[in-house]
């Protein structure tokens, strides 16, 4: 049992998803839940997301990612807390970092969070050696899927230092029967518009699917970021026969019907640890298309056999992309329809309430241990 457990989360900025997997923590376990979220800018962050209905029912306190200074206030307030288990996200973040090194709380089991994917790459590597002080004040650690555990392992967590998956996972409501609200079939893709998601390269895809089929599909984006004003001086763009449109940044809780409003999702990056937004668009079955950049693959896209649910494009090709956008256009309806069926089955796990579920067994084996 963790009835009455106190839980202590230091993520990094603000996450739409984290909020419904907190509260489902709460609501199910009966724990307390504290989060400490370092962002880049306080103001603007809380400007985007509408932190109070995103974060409702958490302790909730946003701190900068640099230049906090402010350790002592810091202390009190986490050590009034009294947190039986922390869960701490990466080592970039000096707020993260102080609350594994700092000897007020050296008794506390401590759980190191991280979404890197495993590359075989001379930072990654030398990571290992040069981050094993920081590491061994961890008891576990807990990542996204099988290409993270992967790198987890890499850095030492093994044996009486278990890994554990599963750690991103998306708001019950996106598995709750879709109710289409459109009847014309279109792409979507929801995130950052920046380099590293690849929206650049899905523009030029998209010009290149519309010049091949007879009818091409609609392709909306839903975000906000750098190459916004490059990429959409106007809110609709047309390309040949086909359209692109910028519906702008999104609230988490309009995310269920905008999915549902779509026939298929498309994350194109360059670089993509995991990817939220593709469990979130399978939970509303939705056919998938990514690259193989993206480390979700694995447990969210299946491109043959009976869960078959998308393709997998070639990261950094616009030409890749194109072709798996022209196979989704030209699916057959009954086609469509078992690809949204099997997306719905491989998003199953990655719900609120299931994440819950593998925190409280981590909190029960961690705290056993100690």
């Amino acid at each position: 049992m963790i009835a009455g457990s106190r839980i202590l989360f230091a993520w990094p900025g603000l996450t739409g998803f984290t909020g419904p997997c907190w509260r489902a923590l709460q609501r199910d376990f009966d724990v307390r839940v504290k989060c400490i979220a370092a962002v880049n800018v306080p103001a603007d962050s809380s400007r985007a997301y509408a932190k109070e209905s995103c974060f409702e029912g958490i302790d909730f306190k946003m701190v900068p990612k640099v230049g906090f200074a402010d350790w002592v206030a810091l202390r009190e307030e986490v050590t009034a807390f009294s947190p039986d288990i922390l869960f701490i996200t990466g080592w970039s973040v000096p707020v993260n970092r102080f609350l594994v090194t700092d000897a007020a709380f050296r008794s506390i089991p401590k759980v190191f969070q991280m979404d890197m994917p495993w590359a075989f790459r001379p930072r990654k590597i030398a990571a290992r050696f040069i981050l094993r002080r920081y590491l061994r004040n961890f008891n576990a650690a807990f990542v996204p899927g099988a290409f993270s555990a992967r790198y987890a392992r890499w850095l030492g967590f093994c044996g009486e230092r278990p890994v554990y998956t599963g750690l991103l996972a998306t708001d019950d409501a996106f598995f709750e029967d879709a109710v289409p609200t459109s009847n014309t079939p279109s792409f979507l893709y929801v995130g950052r518009y920046s380099s590293e998601k690849g929206v650049d390269l899905l523009v030029d895809a998209y010009c290149l699917y519309a010049e091949n089929v007879a009818e091409p599909w609609p392709l909306d984006f839903a975000g906000a970021g750098p190459l916004g004003r490059a990429l959409f001086p106007t809110e609709e763009i047309a390309v040949g026969r086909g359209l692109i449109r910028n519906l702008g940044f999104q609230q988490p809780s309009s995310l269920p019907l905008l999915y549902a409003s779509h026939a298929a999702f498309i994350l194109p990056s360059r670089s993509e640890s995991w990817g939220v937004a593709l469990a979130e668009a399978a939970a509303r079955g939705l056919p998938l298309i990514c690259t193989d950049a993206c480390g979700g693959r694995a447990e969210l896209i299946r491109t043959s056999g009976p869960d078959a649910n998308g393709y997998v494009a070639r990261a950094g090709s616009a030409r890749s992309l194109a072709a798996a956008m022209a196979q989704m256009h030209n699916l057959s309806p009954e086609e469509h329809r078992r690809f949204a069926a099997a997306s719905r089955r491989l998003a199953a796990p990655y719900s609120a309430s299931l994440w819950a579920e593998r925190v409280a067994r981590i909190v029960r084996e961690v705290g056993r241990k100690s």
